[in-house]
């Protein structure tokens, strides 16, 4: 089997995985928990080639309430989706520059702080 469709196979295992997990963390209703898993899920359905990715819910309803984003994949046996926490801040105005700077800044703290033994930011 070539290297690529190796990959693909174990993409798609772990998107597998990853969608029982979600349905296993909604039993116990922890949803950050499973905002987390349905963002890894977005993300491996892209890396497979599935269409993915959010749309706002216009329809809303009190079962939704704060919760008007949706994530949407598409697998091979149709559509499934899950309503997502809206970010709770305004854009604070930030450029491409800054956002850079400020990633980077992140991450040295992080990398430091596995060196040094310190906490991370």
């Amino acid at each position: 089997m070539e290297e690529g469709m190796i990959m693909s196979a174990e993409l798609k295992n772990d998107l597998a995985r990853t969608l029982d997990m979600i349905k296993l963390i909604d039993l116990v209703k922890d949803y950050q928990a499973r905002f987390t898993l349905v963002l890894r899920a977005v993300s491996l359905a892209h890396a497979v080639g599935y269409s993915a990715g959010f749309h706002w819910d216009d329809a809303g309803g009190p079962e939704v309430d704060g919760y008007r984003i949706v994530a949407y994949i598409a697998l091979p046996t149709g559509q499934v989706s899950w309503h997502m926490p809206e970010y709770p801040d305004k854009w604070d105005g930030h450029t491409t520059e800054q956002k850079y700077e400020r990633a980077r800044a992140y991450t040295d703290s992080v990398y430091r702080a596995n060196v040094l033994g310190g906490p991370p930011l």
